[in-house]
């Protein structure tokens, strides 16, 4: 542990930290074609530091970079494994339900140690990460803090909003309309956030349970109406309030204690075997359409081992055909060089037999710590030799090596496969379902346009998880035009589901109507429409709905369920 009594979190250096975390943690970012190299470069970028430095000498060269800065740029390289962490337990609780059971274990098994993952591991995850955050913020919050969120709103619209004595609390949580002040907008988004974190980590805890309800039903009245506004009192009044609060400086020697205990937790330092469990979770909900059903034991444990077999699940088409699904099933390759068996991460196989010609699909994931083109490509032909009838999906977290395209004919590569770039792998596996009939084959609905709100109150809608919800339904509809709107339409230079949803910036109010008739002004043969959009469809008139054969609403809200 650092000892410098006399530096706070402000102040100290950033490079102390670095190499307490480097040298002690194993974060191994500059091993030569090593799988962190990725995180390495985004850890730079979030530093500005420039290609041509290394980080250790760009932060000697600047001891102005706080401790405090360094780990605000490091938590944004560890976040896409919090998120897969996360979305592990999301899915574990969807199978645990339809499984009957309180609650999945997966237990992976490595060489000298087991990973596991269950609701209690989970919580303190929640619980550690939430800390980390709180030390970072430098604010002491306080359950007593949120009691005071009523007043706050009674002064700014002049005691119009009227609470009943025992109001329906709903899941939703809006995110706060902007005004011209932005103090005003300051003190809502900070009141939005903190009620989202109580939301999403608290609500177990007496206190905060209590102090959430009696704070909620004013700010839903808040963000469901328009009111005349008291805005200088209340935000002196928010400030004195805020002011109450306990604040302090944080010591160096509690930020590191906590950030150490972060990246010891299974999310960080088992980060690559998390990548693992997770495409196969991925794929396991890729597969839920078929009421795939898990091979969980009596104990409630789903087994996952690091090199050794273990069978994930089964499932069955619309044909009756049963499949089931494996991991590190080792089959025969004999005749490939000096090989004797291959052993992918995942098979779908038809039936039981595990011979390597029932092999149907491949899932390999490819984050090693050496890889260049050599290495790939003597994979991918071990694979095809291997599995003469399999198709195969290669995925990695970061980029793979340049390969002669169309080389391979029976193999495709996903790179920067992670939680906000699901959606490819997806269409990938579902086209090769559809190529063994697994899935059967339809027409798709075609539409003329496709209307995407970009207005203001979309904002935070659109995360990762629903953006691929989006893409899964709109991967079966065709689409001739694509647009924005807000307040009237928008024209879009973006021709794809994907490039629309990746690009749109919420901004401005929503008038869908407006919209729709400028659509109709502008194209007139436009006559079939879908509208993904977080209002209410009537917002446009039924006379504008008569001007077109179709239109078909995806509402956001429902999707985000």
């Amino acid at each position: 542990m650092v000892k410098r009594e006399d530096k706070t979190l402000e102040n100290f250096q950033a490079i102390d930290i670095w190499h307490l975390l480097n040298h002690r943690f194993g974060l191994h970012f500059r091993k030569e074609g090593g799988r962190d190299n990725q995180l390495y470069n985004k850890l730079k970028e979030n530093l500005c530091c420039p290609k041509e430095l290394g980080i250790g000498k760009f932060l000697r060269l600047n001891p102005q970079i706080t401790a405090l800065r360094f780990i605000q740029a490091l938590l944004g390289v560890t976040e896409p494994f919090s998120n897969m962490y996360k979305d592990i337990f999301t899915t574990m609780k969807e199978f645990s339900v339809k499984e009957a059971y309180e609650a999945i274990l997966i237990r992976y098994e490595l060489e000298n140690e087991q990973i596991e993952f269950n609701l209690d591991h989970f919580k303190e995850f929640l619980k550690v990460e939430s800390l980390v955050r709180q030390v970072i913020q430098q604010r002491v919050w306080s359950p007593q803090f949120v009691n005071e969120i009523p007043h706050f709103f009674k002064v700014l619209t002049n005691n119009s909003i009227v609470i009943e004595r025992h109001p329906v609390l709903t899941d939703v949580l809006e995110q706060p309309p902007t005004y011209s002040d932005p103090k005003l907008n300051e003190y809502l988004f900070e009141v939005y956030n903190l009620l989202l974190e109580i939301k999403t980590h608290r609500l177990g805890e007496g206190l905060w349970l209590g102090a959430y309800n009696l704070a909620k039903p004013f700010y839903d009245e808040f963000t469901s109406k328009d009111f005349s506004l008291n805005i200088k009192e209340a935000t002196a009044a928010y400030e004195e309030i805020f002011s109450r609060l306990d604040s302090e400086d944080v010591e160096v020697e509690v930020l590191i204690e906590k950030f150490i205990e972060y990246l010891n937790l299974p999310f960080w330092k088992n980060r690559w075997y998390v990548y693992e469990v997770w495409i196969t979770l991925r794929t396991v909900k890729a597969l839920e359409n078929f009421n795939i059903k898990l091979n969980v034991q009596s104990d409630g444990v789903l087994p996952l081992s690091s090199g050794r077999y273990s069978h994930v699940g089964t499932f069955i088409d619309e044909k009756n055909q049963e499949y089931t699904l494996h991991a590190q099933l080792q089959t025969s390759v004999e005749g490939f060089e000096k090989r004797k068996g291959m052993e992918p991460d995942l098979r779908i196989i038809e039936g039981h037999n595990v011979e390597s010609d029932f092999t149907k699909i491949i899932i390999e994931c490819k984050q090693r710590i050496e890889m260049n083109k050599e290495q790939l490509e003597k994979n991918i032909e071990l694979y095809e030799y291997g599995a003469s009838n399999s198709h195969n999906i290669f995925v990695n977290y970061d980029l793979f090596p340049n390969i002669q395209k169309d080389k391979f004919k029976r193999t495709q590569l996903i790179s920067n496969v992670r939680p906000n770039n699901i959606g490819e792998f997806y269409k990938v596996l579902n086209k090769l379902l559809l190529t063994y009939d697994i899935i059967p084959k339809r027409s798709k609905d075609n539409y003329n346009a496709l209307l995407l709100d970009s207005s203001a109150s979309m904002d935070g809608y659109l995360t990762y998880d629903v953006k691929d919800k989006l893409l899964a339904i709109l991967d079966e509809i065709d689409v001739d035009n694509y647009f924005y709107f807000n307040s009237d339409l928008i024209e879009s230079v973006y021709n794809t589901p994907k490039s629309l949803i990746d690009n749109v910036t919420p901004k401005g109010g929503t008038n869908l109507k407006c919209a729709l008739e400028t659509l109709m002004k502008k194209y007139t043969d436009v006559k079939s429409v879908i509208i993904i959009t977080d209002q209410d469809p009537s917002l446009y008139s039924s006379e504008v709905r008569e001007q077109f054969n179709k239109i078909h609403e995806l509402n956001i809200l429902e999707i985000n369920k």
